[in-house]
């Protein structure tokens, strides 16, 4: 474990942990409810093995009971929309006490539930900006990548103009990851700049202060997040469809979950070195024995 001191610093704060891995198993509950709420009213839960004929080879009672289920289609997809924007907002809160927790390492996990409900607005506004730029640059992409082919095709052939608008559109995905990468320092910076606009300035500042470290923080991260995912999924593409598997298919389920909010405590933190390295005035005390 002294190997990996920042993960022994987020595992210190397993109060905070524990609560961020339910609060985000919550959320993603209530957003998946309604749509499961329409399948199994459809009849599929009053046979005896229950929901596990959906997973059947060859998914003919899965596509069966979503056709069965087509007539709520329109209300379920607002009521869906509607919960997913909330809990998209509401996620932030976990964040934020996550952020408080590894601040504070001998701090009481009350506290940091009240320090990071105060920290809410500053997050919203963040969150609120960074949307706003990502929805700019996906569109901009998008109609780059679907113009610039049409406009090159005679000129460079139509095999390279695509190629162009692939790359058009590949790097536009790669600013709106860089974009997401600086929302995430700025939710850290905004420990010492309560203010949105000057946490988001100190975030994207820290971005191109320590693009290297940064890039390979989020990118080692990012590939376990997958790494889990995927594994999960081919596991659980393992386990028959029988009553008897549900409680290993929960438990993997679980470990990913565990696992998942594990990265993502690892990664605040590293977005808190990172914040108090770019300001070594404004330093964080955490931050710094980590560094």
């Amino acid at each position: 474990m002294t190997r990996f001191p920042t993960l022994r610093w987020v595992l210190g704060r397993w109060d905070a942990l524990t609560l961020a891995a339910a609060m985000r198993a919550a959320l993603a509950l209530a957003v998946g409810l309604p749509a499961m709420t329409a399948l199994l009213s459809t009849g599929i839960a009053d046979h005896p093995d229950g929901d596990h004929l959906l997973f059947d080879s060859g998914g003919m009672m899965l596509v069966e009971g979503v056709r069965l289920s087509l007539t709520a289609a329109p209300p379920v997809t607002k009521l869906t929309l509607l919960l997913a924007a909330g809990c998209v907002l509401l996620s932030l809160y976990p964040v934020s006490v996550m952020l408080v927790a590894l601040e504070d390492r001998d701090g009481r996990l009350g506290e940091a539930l009240g320090r990071g409900l105060r920290r809410l607005p500053a997050l919203f506004a963040i969150y609120g900006l960074c949307l706003l730029f990502q929805v700019m640059v996906f569109v901009a992409a998008a109609f780059a990548a679907a113009w610039a082919p049409q406009q090159l095709a005679q000129t460079l052939g139509p095999a390279l103009a695509d190629a162009v608008g692939v790359l058009l559109l590949l790097f536009g995905v790669a600013i709106n990851c860089a974009s997401g990468v600086a929302r995430d320092l700025a939710f850290a910076a905004a420990s010492r700049r309560p203010a949105a606009l000057p946490a988001l300035l100190l975030g994207i500042g820290t971005l191109l202060a320590r693009p290297l470290s940064v890039g390979v923080d989020w990118a080692r991260l990012a590939a376990w997040q997958w790494v889990l995912v995927l594994g999960a999924a081919y596991c659980a593409g393992r386990f028959p469809a029988a009553p008897g598997w549900t409680l290993p298919l929960a438990a993997v389920t679980v470990s990913v979950l565990v696992g998942i909010t594990t990265l993502r405590g690892v990664w605040a933190a590293r977005c808190l070195v990172h914040a108090s390295a770019a300001q070594p005035a404004a330093a964080l005390q955490p931050a710094a024995t980590m560094a």
